[in-house]
């Protein structure tokens, strides 16, 4: 095996826990979700349905409802199965893309992974109050929020401010 396959730099594979910080709307009705980790703020843009879905999470208002998400059945099936989400971590991004990986166990400690969308994580990272993970490497390729010209988009607006 070839040496320079293993000197990896470890820290590009650190896992960071990030939250979500606010939900974000420009002008032209684009969504985006503002991700910390307390040193760093970073964008994703996220469709309507999954912008929806993460609002409606995000002011827990899923644990009000009398009609169960999807995702509600999901970790319900999973509760039957007598299977956890155990780890939640985003593990790459591809152009736009980001992919992230659901760790299962069960209570022998067996494990199961499945990858699932960006938005999925961080709602099922929501609903189990699990941490979202995200590997170093990834939340640098993220786009930075101060990167992005913010002052055109719609955080907190008020029609007096003109």
């Amino acid at each position: 095996m070839d040496d320079l396959n293993l000197n990896v730099n470890s820290e590009e594979f650190e896992l960071i826990i990030v939250d979500v910080e606010s939900i974000a709307s420009d002008p032209n009705q684009r969504i985006y979700v503002i991700l910390t980790d307390e040193y760093k703020k970073c964008m994703y843009e996220v469709n309507n349905y999954e912008a929806s879905m993460i609002s409606f999470v995000l002011k827990e208002l899923h644990k009000f409802s009398h009609i169960q998400t999807i995702y509600q059945i999901f970790i319900k099936f999973l509760e039957f199965q007598n299977v956890q989400i155990d780890k939640i971590v985003v593990e790459s991004k591809v152009g736009d893309v980001v992919y992230a990986t659901l760790t299962l166990a069960d209570e022998k400690h067996d494990r199961s992974f499945t990858v699932v969308s960006f938005a999925d994580a961080l709602i099922l990272s929501l609903m189990t109050n699990r941490p979202l993970q995200i590997i170093s490497k990834v939340w640098d390729e993220m786009d930075d929020y101060e990167d992005w010209d913010y002052e055109n988009y719609l955080m907190d607006f008020d029609e007096d401010d003109d």
